[in-house]
């Protein structure tokens, strides 16, 4: 599966502060409306019945529209959206006033890449957040390249490099021991009342097959045959989870939202090794949901 990641790097105007504890649902929501403003050419402006809807780079990168012959998910009117934005955790300070965040985007969402420069630039310029706190956006890198992508007052621009999402199994076999660490809010879906190996994994499937089928290659979406777990091939050694908590304004339902992740770090002992091509590609494309805001940003490493 193809991706590029863009790393926006901006400077607060003068001494404004944003007050927030977690930037993911503010630069998601500010992005949606900056997105459709630039992109958007019809008068009506209802993405559902617009001719445009399949090639505009809004629809293509914020509603998930899905093609009309999927084999999944039918039944939903929206697919995961086809990009995931990466932020710092909650509660990181600013340094010298410097914001940063990324988005990665996959497939042939790749292509829509200046859009996303253009949406942040302006609203930096309008102001982000309740209080409208203005930022400069200074440059934007290529983490994988490690070249400037966008620079302010500068007429270069160079195209992001596409990489693939790494599906190199460097685990041993059989069972291991690792400890993942939640940097954002993980919103999981549970079967019991406490997180276990077997939700992850289950997470980790699904996300990874709905990401291959809608946005990677032909090849990609072929279906993979990985081996069935149970409950009880999992031992939790430690955990030290809390539960964080977000309301925030939706301008699309009308009114306050509540999100719910969970925080920290949790050491497994299980199968691991026979987990297949999601665990390597996990840290690359999130896991959970709220994605898009910037929740499900796991790491894991192995202990023994």
């Amino acid at each position: 599966m193809e991706f590029i990641e863009l790393c926006f790097i901006a400077h607060l105007d003068g001494a404004s502060s944003l007050g927030l504890p977690f930037l993911g649902a503010t630069l998601r929501g500010a992005l949606g409306y900056a997105l459709k403003g630039i992109s958007c050419q019809v008068k009506h402006g209802q993405c559902q019945k617009c001719l445009l809807s399949q090639v505009c780079p809004y629809t293509c990168l914020f509603e998930g529209l899905p093609s009309l012959d999927r084999q999944i998910m039918r039944k939903y009117p929206t697919v995961p959206q086809p990009f995931v934005l990466v932020v710092p955790p909650i509660g990181s300070p600013l340094t010298n006033g410097k914001l940063t965040w990324a988005v990665r985007l996959f497939g042939s969402a790749c292509r829509h890449w200046p859009y996303l420069v253009y949406a942040y630039q302006k609203i930096g310029e309008q102001g982000l957040g309740k209080n409208r706190v203005r930022y400069a956006m200074e440059e934007v890198i290529d983490p994988i390249s490690h070249r400037v992508v966008w620079k302010a007052e500068s007429s270069t621009i160079h195209e992001p490099q596409p990489s693939c999402i790494s599906t190199v199994h460097a685990l041993p076999e059989g069972n291991c021991v690792l400890r993942w660490v939640f940097h954002t809010p993980l919103k999981l879906r549970l079967d019991g009342e406490e997180l276990t190996g077997l939700d992850l994994v289950l997470a980790g499937r699904r996300r990874y097959e709905i990401m291959r089928y809608f946005y990677g290659s032909p090849n990609d979406a072929a279906p993979i045959d990985e081996p069935r777990f149970d409950e009880r091939d999992f031992v939790t050694h430690d955990a030290r989870i809390k539960r964080w908590d977000l309301r925030r304004f939706s301008g699309r339902q009308k009114q306050l939202v509540e999100f719910y992740g969970l925080l920290g770090e949790i050491v497994i002992e299980g199968p691991w090794g026979l987990c297949g091509a999601w665990l390597p590609a996990v840290s690359t494309l999130h896991l959970g949901k709220a994605i898009s805001f910037g929740f499900g940003q796991v790491t894991w490493e192995v202990l023994s």
